[in-house]
């Protein structure tokens, strides 16, 4: 299947304006889901992950998977999050995960800066 593009920055500005995923890409001539995908894909906060990263703790989520060594899933028990919202935010803050496969079952975040 051929991958679709559209323009972010359009998208990002109706969103913005309070379109709904289903608006903007009826106004980009594509699906709603190809929206929220490219949204993800790079990294484009959502209106529900904004008012979700206001009450995450990034710094507690690194000291957690980086300084103490638990796994994403461990974080997201602690802070009450799912592990993919874990790693979606410590993504987002410049760090890489861990491979799972090079530390049996631990991953490992590396900083990028």
């Amino acid at each position: 299947m051929k991958r679709i593009e559209i323009d972010l920055n359009l998208a990002r500005q109706l969103y913005d304006k309070g379109l709904s995923f289903a608006k903007v890409g009826e106004a980009l001539g594509v699906a709603g889901g190809v929206v929220a995908a490219r949204f993800y894909e790079n990294n484009i906060p959502t209106r529900g992950e904004l008012r979700e990263s206001e009450k995450f703790d990034i710094n507690e989520a690194i000291r957690l998977y980086y300084d103490e060594g638990y796994s994403l899933y461990e974080v997201g028990a602690e802070l009450w999050v799912s592990a993919d919202k874990v790693k979606r935010e410590l993504l987002r803050a410049g760090y890489t995960i861990r491979n799972v496969s090079d530390y049996y079952g631990h991953e490992e975040v590396i900083p990028k800066k």
